[in-house]
């Protein structure tokens, strides 16, 4: 049994189908009180974090994988348009508490200096759209 498991940008890559049975799993193998810590990329946010692409959560699964031939990136398309509402409902369905739950972003200073101008003029929005969600979910005792 386990005191914490660390569920960082993992969710959106379990299929639809899969997503109940997983946190299941992690939940049977906490022990009573033990804590998921994790982070989940919002999907809608302008530059999507997997592709580096613009606007690809907002489009329909078919067209992703088309628009997935233009990234910079060497890996192929294995994730999934998943919120943290999505996740909440899961861990409330698999038994666990949802006691906390955040926006999160880069600071500007971690950006890279070359458009750490844009980060800061992003600053307020991002308040509202968030670049992810970081999370910690409990095993109730």
């Amino acid at each position: 049994m386990f005191d914490v498991a660390l569920f960082a940008n993992v969710f959106e890559h379990i299929p639809p189908g899969e997503r109940d049975v997983s946190l299941r799993e992690i939940y049977r193998v906490l022990k009573s009180g033990g804590v998921v810590v994790g982070q989940l990329p919002n999907p809608y946010f302008p530059i999507e974090s997997h592709s580096r692409l613009p606007f690809m959560g907002w489009l329909p699964d078919k067209w992703q994988h088309r628009y997935w031939k233009l990234t910079p990136v060497s890996w192929e398309h294995d994730f999934y348009v998943v919120t943290i509402k999505h996740l909440k409902q899961t861990a409330q369905r698999a038994g666990f508490e949802v006691v906390h739950v955040r926006n999160f972003n880069y600071p500007p200073d971690a950006i890279p200096s070359s458009v750490r101008w844009a980060a800061r003029l992003l600053e307020r929005p991002m308040r509202y759209m968030p670049w992810s969600w970081q999370f910690v979910l409990v095993r109730p005792a």
